[in-house]
């Protein structure tokens, strides 16, 4: 089986086969609330959804995360519905493993990809995220699948704390993260 970490992974066939997670308002970070969405990708496509929870444009931005789209070819883009964006500067869709952090540090985005920090943007809105059904490797606001996900993912976290904060660089974990009290999620994918 494909896998980084552990004895396999998630694989997504680009075809509506995303994971839809419950609604909460686990989902939603005020201005100034710090957050850390990572993980491992790897696919050789691009204009795909990582992950995203804007439902809509709505007065409340949404954010998402994105291979490639709208902007960037084959890269990795981590923006909200305000157009505050970070985008790598490595291409990431060269069917290799390729770890990503997305991290609100402090009213800062910070983008990492192999522990290296390569964007960064003043936070332009007052909220991040809605209390809706958000979704990994699905767009559910284009409704279709025009841009799901295609490729594997594996070892997903999702926290309530700036996991890398002041543009540290780090050595991503290649083993299982544990659960501690700022995880709202952990996806294994064994």
């Amino acid at each position: 089986a494909e896998k980084k970490v552990g004895d396999s992974s998630i694989a997504f066939d680009g075809s509506g086969d995303g994971l839809t997670l419950s609604a909460s308002s686990d989902w939603v970070f005020a201005d100034g609330e710090d957050f850390t969405f990572e993980g491992w990708i790897n696919t050789d496509k691009t204009n795909e959804c990582i992950y995203e929870n804007k439902g809509g444009v709505t007065s409340t931005p949404g954010w998402a995360i994105f291979v490639g789209a709208p902007y960037t070819t084959g890269k990795l883009e981590f923006y909200n519905q305000d157009d505050t964006r970070c985008a790598s500067t490595t291409t990431v869709t060269d069917s290799a493993w390729y770890h990503f952090a997305c991290v609100m540090d402090s009213d800062t985005l910070r983008l990492y990809i192999n522990g290296v920090q390569e964007d960064s943007a003043a936070n332009g809105t007052t909220a991040w995220g809605r209390s809706n059904a958000p979704s990994i490797g699905q767009d559910e606001e284009q409704g279709g699948t025009t841009r799901d996900y295609s490729g594997y993912m594996d070892e997903i976290r999702f926290s309530n704390v700036a996991r890398y904060p002041d543009g540290t660089t780090f050595t991503p974990q290649t083993t299982e993260f544990t659960t501690d009290s700022n995880t709202l999620l952990l996806i294994h994918s064994n």
